[in-house]
């Protein structure tokens, strides 16, 4: 399995492609980059509204 990987505003390196002879494989690796980028994505956020001393729960977006 090949993988492309990133790095992007000092975040952490993450994958960006998946590239297999497996289809479910590839499948599975998106599903997790999809995921990856979805919890970096809340606690980019959390870190933001901390910083305004709010919370998700306060601004209805949990």
């Amino acid at each position: 399995m090949d993988c492309v990987r990133e790095v992007r505003d000092g975040a952490p390196l993450r994958v960006i492609a998946v590239r297999s002879d497996d289809f479910a494989t590839e499948v599975d690796a998106a599903a997790s980059l999809i995921e990856s980028a979805v919890v970096a994505d809340v606690a980019r956020v959390d870190r933001l509204l901390h910083q305004l001393g709010r919370d998700r729960t306060s601004n209805g977006l949990d």
